[in-house]
This record gives structure tokens, C-alpha cells and sequence, in this order.
């Protein structure tokens, strides 16, 4: 039997999404927001006026926790990767985890549960893990990595949902988890330490709502290193560019060393958001989606330190191809093509995105291109981008922020000391005012 993972998931999604929306039109816009959560930072979800107030889980028990510091689980696992050079060489790279990381990541997965009921159990699946240990278990490096379980909503429901079927989803179960989990997180481990936000696709969505709801008071925005919140739409005033966009988190760029929001949603540079995107077009008049490219942040200058998963969580109707063209294999869970990924933020067609160039060479002795895409039938649907590998494409940049940034915050709060004590003031967030609501 096929392990379940993010692509297949996808995939499956899509299908229904083109079944019951048609291409193109703006029934996709609303399936996205049905799918994600969240489609608008601004003004992140609600619960209903009439929602029946939901008990969350507990999250005092360990086994209510996919990822917990100090356990052996899959944010622990071996996350080296293999870099294949052009000649067709590997490079093993190992990954250690830092049981001592001076900050912590809390980590949302995104929608993977396969689960028959509309809302999952909180017991680990192959796709819970095999997310966990494509998106987060490299950042252990850097962080210690809190993910808990929580009552998503399930792809069996939204595919009922999609396709125009009743469903008993209840999306304020997995908000309500969430919540709990973040304010034991807050009880009993967070312990001073700086707290970097991940989430990814419904993940991202329902961090959006956190962030709004929770973290919007001075001294609770403080504990915030960064947020990172990829594949959704995060909407912002591009009149204030260093105005507060969600909570009082401004968007990071080169003058905010900590303290703000990394967002975006992934297309190819020749199938860039168009019309039938899921993402980039935002739903208020003056407002733009979000793009903070990683791959600027950490002074790459666009150039892309992707970490591919190297196996089944690429699998969709089409296989990846080898990475290597040479008769080797890889047996690291990640793998890296230097100087083939390149990305910039680009605005065409009202549509703000991560534009990603695939360099590949059929002249070389690697794989000439990723596999990333949500296909159906045999087909690559251009509405979602490279919606599949959001985190994956720059995990590696990912990282070296994440590290620069948790730096950053720990000189300001007194953790650490400057690189030069003799130098100007410890660092400091740039001044954001409280989004309007």
C-alpha cells in the first residue's frame, strides 16, 4: 500500500476542486479559503456567531504532541541531505540535532491527515510524520521543535465539501487545538525563550488566526522571533510597508532583524499565478498578498537553498525522475541541486508571488527538474504553483534566517552578547502599529 503524503493529498484535493469549480473562475478563490482557513491576514477567520464552544485537547500528555524536545520523534530524525553537483557527484551533508537550541519553532503541518472522519484523531499518521519530517525536522538544527497533534480538517471531508457534499468538518476543533497547544506551549516550555511561528497551507491558516486572536498584545508579540507562513494569502497595505500586518508583526526585510512575518505561495517563473492561482490575489481593495522571498533575507540574493524530499512525499501521477543521472543512490530524506534555484517576489496581473526558475541542464548529469507540481490525470494544475514543495523550496534559507533571527532577538533581550559588546545598541524590531480591525 502507497504511503499518504502531501502530493498524493493534493492531488486528490485538486481533482475535486476542478470538478466542482470549473478553471478559472471565482468558485477556486472560494475553495482555496474553505481549504486554507484563511485566505486574508487582515481579517483572518472568525468563528461563527453561533459556534458552539469546542473542548480542545489536552495537552499536558506527551502523546498528544507529534514533535516534543528531548523525545526520540520524527522532528528528530535524520534530516541530512545529499547534494548532487552537476558532474553528478554526492555530497553527504549530515544534519545534527541541537538539543541545547537557544529558541524554539512551533510547527502547524498542513492538510495530510487521510483519516475517514471529518476531523482527524490526534494519533500520528504516515502523512502527520512525513511532513513533520520534510518541513521541520531539518530546522532542528537551529530550534527545538514543538508540533502538536491537532483535529485538522481531514481530506476525506474536504473532498465531501468541494464536491458540493454535506460534511460534519468542524474547523473551529482544529483552531481550538491549536489554541490550547500554543497556551501550554506558553505555560510550561517556553520558559523566556524566544518562539518562531511555522505553519504551512491550513497550518499557515490557522496560525494566521492564532497570531491575530493571541499574539497581538506588546508583551505577547515579544516572545515572537519570526513568523513564517507559507502557501496562504497574508494581505498587507503596501502604502505602509513597515506597518503591522498581522497582530503587530510587521513584514521581515532587511531593517527588521526579528519580530515579523515571512509569507508567500510558490509558482514556476513560466506558469506564474494566473487567473485559475489559488493564491496571490488579495480580497480587499488597496490590499496586496504578501512576498517575502527567504532566499533575500538570508542574503542569497534570490538564489534558492532547496531541500527536496527524496522520495514518496513526491508522489502524485508522476514519479520524480532520478536526481542523479549517474547510477547512484540517495539515502539521505533530503536533497539539495546547488546553483539550480533561483526565486524572486514578483506582482503581474494583481497577483503578488514567489517566482521560482528551475536552471536545469539537459547537458549535465542531474536531474534537469523537480517535481513539485499538484498534477491530475497527467496533468500539472497551474492554479496551485509549486504549492507541494512551499517549504521545502527554501528550507535551507529558511534555516540560516531562523538562526540569524533568533540571534538577533537574544542580543536584544539580554541572552546573548553582541558580536562587538563596544558596538552600537542591541538591535531592536522595527516600529509596527496594531492592525485595524
Amino acid at each position: 500500500m502507497n504511503r499518504p503524503t502531501l502530493a498524493t493529498a493534493l492531488a486528490a484535493i485538486s481533482g475535486v476542486l476542478l470538478a466542482a469549480c470549473g478553471g478559472g473562475d471565482g468558485g477556486d478563490g472560494a475553495a482555496a479559503r474553505l481549504l486554507f482557513g484563511a485566505s486574508s491576514a487582515s481579517a483572518p477567520s472568525q468563528p461563527a456567531a453561533d459556534a458552539t464552544p469546542v473542548e480542545p485537547v489536552d495537552y499536558a500528555g506527551d502523546d498528544a504532541w507529534l514533535c516534543l524536545p528531548g523525545r526520540a520523534d520524527i522532528c528528530e530524525a535524520n534530516a541530512s541531505v545529499t547534494r548532487v553537483a552537476p558532474d553528478g557527484s554526492l555530497e553527504v551533508v549530515s544534519h545534527e540535532v541541537d538539543p541545547e537550541a537557544p529558541i524554539d519553532c512551533f510547527y502547524v503541518y498542513p492538510t495530510v491527515s487521510d483519516d475517514a472522519a471529518a476531523n482527524s484523531d490526534i494519533v500520528p499518521g504516515p502523512g502527520e510524520e512525513n511532513a513533520a519530517l520534510n518541513q521541520a525536522a531539518y530546522l532542528s538544527s537551529v530550534c527545538r521543535v514543538y508540533a502538536p497533534m491537532y483535529r485538522q480538517v481531514t481530506l476525506v471531508a474536504l473532498r465531501a465539501m468541494l464536491s458540493g457534499g454535506e460534511s460534519m468538518t468542524d474547523r473551529e476543533m482544529a483552531y481550538a487545538d491549536v489554541r490550547a497547544a500554543w497556551r501550554h506551549y506558553l505555560e510550561t516550555h517556553h520558559q523566556g525563550r524566544g518562539v518562531v511561528l511555522i505553519g504551512h497551507s491550513q497550518g499557515a491558516g490557522i496560525l494566521s488566526r492564532l497570531i491575530a486572536s493571541e499574539i497581538d498584545g506588546p508583551e505577547t508579540s515579544d516572545r515572537i522571533v519570526s513568523a513564517v507562513l507559507a502557501g496562504i494569502n497574508v494581505e498587507h497595505d503596501p502604502a505602509r510597508p513597515s506597518g503591522a500586518v498581522l497582530g503587530r508583526l510587521p513584514l521581515c526585510a532587511d531593517d527588521t532583524p526579528y519580530g515579523c512575518l515571512i509569507a508567500y505561495a510558490s509558482y514556476r517563473d513560466d506558469r506564474p499565478a494566473g487567473p485559475d492561482a489559488l493564491f496571490g490575489e488579495a480580497t480587499q481593495r488597496g490590499r496586496e498578498v504578501a512576498c517575502v522571498n527567504p532566499a533575500e533575507l538570508d542574503g542569497s540574493n534570490g538564489a534558492l537553498n532547496a531541500l527536496l524530499p527524496v522520495g514518496q512525499a513526491f508522489e502524485s501521477s508522476e514519479a520524480p525522475p532520478p536526481w542523479s543521472k549517474a547510477d547512484v543512490e540517495i539515502e539521505t530524506p533530503l536533497v539539495a541541486l546547488p546553483g539550480m534555484l533561483t526565486a524572486q517576489c514578483r506582482r503581474t496581473g494583481g497577483r503578488s508571488f514567489l517566482s521560482v526558475r528551475v536552471a536545469g541542464d539537459p547537458a549535465d548529469m542531474r536531474a534537469d527538474d523537480i517535481v513539485g507540481d499538484v498534477v491530475v490525470d497527467g496533468e500539472a494544475q497551474p492554479g496551485w504553483g509549486l504549492h507541494i514543495l512551499d517549504i521545502n523550496l527554501a528550507l535551507g534559507n529558511l534555516a540560516s534566517v531562523i538562526e540569524a533571527q533568533g540571534e538577533a532577538w537574544r542580543i536584544a533581550h539580554g541572552q546573548l552578547a553582541p558580536p562587538d559588546s563596544a558596538s552600537n545598541d542591541p538591535p531592536a524590531p522595527a516600529e509596527a502599529t496594531p492592525t485595524e480591525r
